[in-house]
């Protein structure tokens, strides 16, 4: 997400990190990278995270409402929590819990908050990768796949591969003649899916 959402004020944020995570005073640096989620670097005393708040009402959730988007991301960051914390993954950077032992919580009916460790890295970039890298890539997948047993029987194993809101997607196609005007982006994305349609559909 490129800006900073209008409808949730750092205050409020600051506010929920500090009752559910005890991060106070929380210095916050909107980050405008990614996608699907809104983030901010935290600074809190001597430490610093990363801290994100998804928007329940986005139509790529695969759910009817916020209530159900706000469960199924509770469930996905469980399994992260559980593959990190019982299977020992070491290299899976899940969800720091709140007080409450919990991956996320809400702020409004709109957003959930998260907070992870601010890993420091550098993005890599698409296209080919060398080998090397394939098969480090390879065996963590690997080790993912043998922890599945240790993931509890409350949680996500599987996943069923539906593309979430499909509905939305079928939509956007039937409209790629345009223009579009929701944002910044619209218009290169009706580009885009209009030179491809036929392969997406």
């Amino acid at each position: 997400m490129r800006t900073e959402p209008s409808d949730l004020s750092r205050a409020d944020l600051a506010a929920a990190l500090s009752d559910g995570w005890g991060l106070a005073p929380a210095e916050l640096r909107y980050v405008p990278e990614g996608g699907g989620s809104h983030h901010w670097r935290c600074l809190a005393g001597a430490g610093e995270w990363f801290v994100s708040a998804d928007d329940l009402t986005a139509t790529f959730h695969a759910a009817t409402d916020e209530d159900a988007a706000f469960a199924a991301l509770e469930r996905a960051y469980g399994v992260a929590g559980a593959l990190r914390d019982r299977a020992g993954l070491e290299f899976v950077v899940a969800q720091i819990p709140d007080r409450d032992f919990r991956p996320l919580r809400r702020l409004g009916r709109r957003y959930a908050v998260r907070v992870e460790p601010l890993v420091a890295g550098r993005a890599g970039a698409f296209g080919e990768h060398p080998p090397e890298d394939r098969r480090r890539v390879a065996t963590l997948v690997a080790r993912v796949h043998a922890a599945s047993d240790r993931v509890p029987p409350d949680l996500p194993r599987v996943t069923d591969l539906r593309i979430p809101s499909r509905s939305a997607l079928e939509a956007a196609l039937a409209d790629v003649a345009g223009p579009w005007r929701s944002g910044p982006l619209a218009e290169p994305a009706r580009a885009l899916l209009a030179a491809r349609a036929e392969e997406v559909s």
